[in-house]
């Protein structure tokens, strides 16, 4: 929690790690005490987030009009590593007809949401 600390370090670069060893760098920009009048009184409103970069969604490398629904890192059936797919296109090239993947899979996928 933040009032744990001696002093807020402003316009240092400070590190939020999360999931063990996922990290993100975060910098206090500015500080103000609580005022009931114009904050919102919920706990779980704070911290305020002022920056919200764009996500950018790729579309399915095979068909290129759907939006990628999985990405496909390290085989030898695509030209790109990593490949982006949508559903249909992912199952057309990696699955045989009852939706199984096809043998050997030598190559690891994930769903994807956005860049």
């Amino acid at each position: 929690q933040l009032f744990d600390i001696e002093r807020i370090p402003f316009g240092e670069r400070c590190v939020y790690i999360h999931q063990g060893d996922i990290e993100h760098a975060m910098y206090f920009t500015g500080a103000r005490k609580f005022n009931l009048a114009c904050d919102c009184p919920f706990r779980e409103s704070y911290p305020v987030q002022v920056f919200l970069r764009k996500m950018f969604k790729r579309f399915c490398c095979a068909c290129l009009q759907n939006q990628a629904t999985f990405v496909v890192h390290g085989s030898d059936r695509i030209p790109h590593d990593p490949g982006y797919f949508c559903y249909l296109c992912f199952l057309h090239f990696f699955a045989d007809k009852d939706g199984n993947l096809q043998k050997p899979v030598h190559y690891q996928f994930f769903p994807y949401l956005h860049d």
